[in-house]
């Protein structure tokens, strides 16, 4: 039980934190090219 709670707030501390990085890179292409 507790690995899967450990897995879950993985889960939800990873998911903003992609789309962040996932932003960045974007606005890192625009000022790139």
């Amino acid at each position: 039980m507790r690995k899967r709670k450990k897995q879950t707030n993985y889960m939800v501390w990873a998911a903003p934190a992609a789309v962040v990085v996932l932003m960045l890179l974007d606005l890192g292409y625009y000022y790139v090219f």
